[in-house]
């Protein structure tokens, strides 16, 4: 009876020690495959290091400037050309060529040689366009031809007065025997502007022009020299917060407290109801002839090449950083493409060659 009761039991631990050891079994063959799924998880989480770089990554880029140092152009280059090694991994350097409201730039830039600097842009305006339809001596530039790579900056453009101008509303204007309008440079675009509201409108205006920089008509309008000026939103931001300078009218984008202030001229009832289809449309493209703060590049740029200037640039102006920082210059932060600039470039070439007369 003794020995069946141990073997019995010696039977009992044997299927213990043996149920024990699947148990074991099971668990350690359960956990190897959490351990692989970890690891796939770690690695699908993980940076992708194989991620496309991009091309101008360790390059020298440079970015030129159509003003000189120091002005509202300069400024806003400089502060894109800070973001551009984050968001292409390129070393850059930010240049300036004065002279000729911008002509000496875009001659400049229609002469690099992409093959040699592929990694150029220029921030230029739409000033150069007159003297191109006019054929101005020393023009070689073709602003269709350019290559137009982005805008991270609309502008919005303002009429205004001295703070203590007699003319303090739109009306004010309109029945004025005369006044004088300002505007910067002989020959410009902006005498051209001013000559086109003057036509389309016909209101007693004089055109006052050969002003050298936007300061110098600011010091004009507030000491009355003259009675009316157009300037970027930019340009008179801080005297208008200062109380020196009255804003009439605004086109373009600039902040809502402004536009809902002052409406463009072309948005005024008193305007609008005494002009014919073609008149309107005079004004209207006077107030559309800003192509905001854009960069280009020379003319036979690689396609490759000005797609990485548009993803650059469209990251740029999401960045908050950024968008923080040209807003609190005045700015209405705005990334319009390649595609959206050469069409404006083509429509403003096309309307200039019609009025480009008109400043004579």
């Amino acid at each position: 009876m003794k020995i069946l009761f141990k073997n019995r039991l010696f039977l009992i631990i044997a299927l213990m020690s043996l149920t024990l050891s699947l148990i074991v079994g099971c668990s350690s063959t359960t956990k190897e495959p959490e351990n692989n799924n970890n690891s796939t998880s770690q690695s699908e989480s993980q940076p992708e290091s194989q991620a496309k770089k991009s091309l101008f990554e360790g390059k020298q880029v440079t970015v030129d400037v159509a003003n000189a140092a120091g002005g509202g152009n300069d400024a806003v280059a400089r502060i894109v050309a800070s973001f551009i090694p984050k968001y292409s991994g390129a070393k850059v350097t930010v240049t300036n060529t004065p002279g000729g409201g911008g002509v000496q730039a875009a001659n400049m830039l229609s002469k690099t040689d992409p093959s040699k600097e592929p990694y150029t842009i220029c921030l230029i305006g739409s000033g150069p366009i007159l003297p191109q339809v006019k054929k101005q001596q020393g023009v070689v530039y073709d602003f269709n031809k350019i290559v137009w790579v982005g805008q991270v900056a609309n502008l919005g453009v303002v009429l205004f007065t001295g703070a203590d101008s007699p003319y303090k509303t739109i009306n004010d204007l309109l029945n004025a025997k005369q006044f004088k309008e300002g505007s910067v440079g002989k020959g410009s675009i902006g005498e051209v502007q001013a000559q086109i509201r003057h036509s389309a409108i016909g209101w007693n205006s004089t055109i006052v022009s050969g002003y050298k920089k936007a300061g110098d008509i600011r010091m004009a309008a507030q000491q009355e020299e003259i009675d009316l000026a157009s300037l970027a939103y930019t340009g008179v931001k801080s005297a208008v917060d200062e109380g020196q300078l009255r804003i009439l009218s605004a086109s373009g984008p600039v902040p809502a407290e402004v536009s809902a202030k002052a409406p463009p001229l072309s948005k005024v009832p008193e305007i609008t109801s005494k002009l014919n289809s073609d008149q309107l449309g005079m004004l209207e493209f006077s107030e559309n002839m800003a192509i905001g703060r854009s960069f280009a590049a020379p003319p036979g740029t690689s396609a490759e090449v000005k797609a990485e200037w548009g993803r650059i640039l469209r990251q740029i102006t999401e960045d908050p950083e950024f968008k923080s920082k040209l807003e609190g210059m005045g700015y209405v932060v705005e990334f319009n493409d390649a595609d959206w600039l050469q069409n404006r470039i083509a429509n403003l070439v096309d309307g200039l060659s019609k009025y480009k007369d008109l400043g004579n």
